[in-house]
């Protein structure tokens, strides 16, 4: 449970709206295991191999193990006890929580985050238009999450494997562990990624200025530093020891590249070779005159 929720929290596109059901969901799967006096088929057969020999030994162990997932609760709600209250106020934007689309959560969240020039009067109606929209989706014999990976799609032709609840593919061979371990942690293709859910329902009714405010505004937040150990994690397979004359300009580009592109290599190349003028500027001493008009400042 723990493993798979720190998983959770190491996905890119985890953000501070998925943090209150990950959090909550472990800490109501470890009290139930307190419940349940289970702690894992190992434990199980362990305990019960114990008490035929020593009855006293196996309670002592039994008792060990409850105390460890009560330091486990303890120690992560210390932390999040914190700001449960902020992070409990912004699910009300995650599709999978009993409080996705109430109005009256939606102005706890605006009191929090104090949007700058935002209309509520008229983000009421684009409140209204995305809600009933959302409801007769619901209800129609179709599969949300197959109209959004549609939707994905022919939003990103390049790379159709984003439009499932999937990590996405590393652009560097060797990886390191934790990469490896964020890609074997893949969701079923049936779950729906809120956030692409969001982009689908503004794309779909058209013109919401005030409804993307927020959405763009609250998606943004992080809830771990996974993304910033992710660029950690390319630095160390882009700027080596064979490439440590790279100018900081070349590598803050190659950054943005590797996490903003999804492009595979062979639709890369042919969109290159596409264009004259970059070839152009490539084989000559073009690309030198931006450096020169730095230098000469």
């Amino acid at each position: 449970d723990i493993q798979h929720a720190e998983l959770k929290l190491q996905h890119e596109h985890t953000t501070a709206v998925d943090l209150y059901r990950i959090i909550s969901d472990l800490i109501k799967k470890l009290e139930q295991r307190l419940d349940d006096h289970y702690f894992g088929n190992k434990a199980y057969m362990i305990l019960n191999s114990l008490k035929e020999s020593d009855k006293n030994k196996a309670e002592e162990l039994q008792q060990s193990f409850e105390s460890f997932i009560k330091v486990t609760i303890e120690y992560t709600n210390s932390y999040f006890d914190k700001n449960r209250n902020f992070y409990e106020k912004l699910s009300v934007f995650d599709c999978h929580f009993p409080r996705f689309l109430k109005w009256e959560y939606i102005m706890d969240v605006l009191d929090l985050i104090k949007i700058d020039d935002l209309d509520k009067d008229e983000l009421y109606n684009e409140y209204c238009e995305i809600k009933f929209m959302y409801n007769n989706l619901k209800n129609k014999n179709v599969k949300l999450n197959e109209l959004i990976k549609s939707y994905i799609l022919n939003k990103n032709v390049h790379n159709p494997q984003s439009t499932t609840y999937k990590e996405e593919n590393l652009l560097c061979d060797d990886s390191d562990n934790e990469d490896f371990l964020l890609r074997d942690n893949k969701d079923t293709d049936e779950n729906v990624r809120f956030d692409q859910l969001w982009s689908y329902l503004i794309n779909l009714k058209g013109a919401t200025p005030n409804i993307k405010k927020i959405i763009c505004y609250v998606f943004s937040i992080p809830c771990s530093n996974a993304y910033v150990e992710s660029i950690f994690s390319q630095m160390n397979h882009l700027w080596t020891n064979y490439r440590k004359r790279m100018d900081i300009q070349l590598v803050a580009a190659e950054l943005q590249i590797r996490k903003n592109s999804s492009i595979p290599c062979n639709d890369f190349y042919k969109s290159i070779i596409s264009q004259q003028d970059l070839l152009k500027a490539i084989t000559t001493n073009d690309k030198y005159e931006t450096k020169r008009r730095i230098c000469s400042q």
